[in-house]
């Protein structure tokens, strides 16, 4: 039983860890180019935006969709637009590390259930037991770094990237692009 637990324990571990990877950039080197393009060529982010799922990046896309859509350069009423769809976009994202985190958390009870039945039974856990439960708690802790790393992003992207999409928007350069007929 104490085997099964183990492995269960670590298999489903090790899918939520390559999991994270996809969404693994720094914030310093998103937050530059970003801002990059944003000033220089602001139709890419969009496409930029859509390759980073579960970070900052979908509400600076859906602040940048809205406000696009909204027709108008007036700052208060782009501000009213941009803020609340990046709020919602980011919220969306910081619940999915949430969701996954919590997952996460079962694997490591599985594995650490593992680790305490031997010694319910006042014996010694076996070597790769031991080996398993280590390495299911090592990856409970890299995702529940990977969480409050995004969680830290989607603050600091609102106060120092979504002021440069509300202004390439104010300055006209994004705008809507036109509907097909």
């Amino acid at each position: 039983m104490m085997y099964v637990l183990a492995i269960a324990g670590m298999v489903t571990m090790a899918v939520f860890v390559v999991g994270t990877f996809g969404a693994n950039l720094k914030y310093m080197h998103a937050r530059m180019m970003l801002v990059n393009l944003l000033r220089t060529n602001p139709y890419q982010v969009e496409r930029v935006c859509g390759t980073m799922q579960g970070t900052f990046f979908e509400g600076i896309a859906a602040a940048l969709k809205t406000g696009s859509s909204m027709g108008s350069r007036d700052p208060t009423v782009i501000a009213q637009g941009t803020r609340p769809a990046y709020d919602a976009a980011a919220q969306a994202a910081s619940t999915k590390w949430k969701m996954t985190f919590g997952k996460a958390k079962l694997a490591g009870m599985a594995a650490g259930g593992a680790l305490i039945l031997p010694v319910m039974g006042n014996k010694t856990p076996p070597i790769l037991i031991i080996l398993l439960a280590v390495l299911t708690g090592a990856g409970l802790g890299w995702i529940w770094l990977r969480k409050a790393e995004v969680d830290a992003s989607i603050i600091r992207a609102r106060a120092e990237v979504l002021p440069e999409v509300e202004r390439a928007l104010i300055e006209g350069r994004f705008v809507a692009p036109p509907k097909a007929q």
